[in-house]
């Protein structure tokens, strides 16, 4: 994801866009009731709220980043996830 985040920053900051990309705490799906890449995905999305109040959220993942994506897709401001 390092990379297709690289590639994207130019048309990022030509369309005023920002691009974040997020770096787990944890390895691996830890916990199924409550796993460590959906809490770290939801306090990142809480942290953007606050650096961008009112902006539209889309949340990409690959793998396990596509499955944290999909179940923090329920968080306030997330308007679109590509999994």
């Amino acid at each position: 994801m390092a990379a297709l985040a690289r590639s994207l920053r130019g048309f990022a900051n030509q369309h005023d866009f920002s691009l974040s990309l997020l770096q787990h705490a944890q390895r691996g799906w830890n916990d199924l009731n409550d796993p460590s890449p959906v809490r770290d995905a939801r306090a990142a999305i809480a942290e953007l709220t606050q650096r961008h109040p009112g902006a539209p959220i889309v949340l990409v993942g690959h793998s396990m980043g596509g499955r944290t994506a999909c179940r923090a897709a329920d968080e306030s401001g997330v308007v679109g996830v590509v999994g």
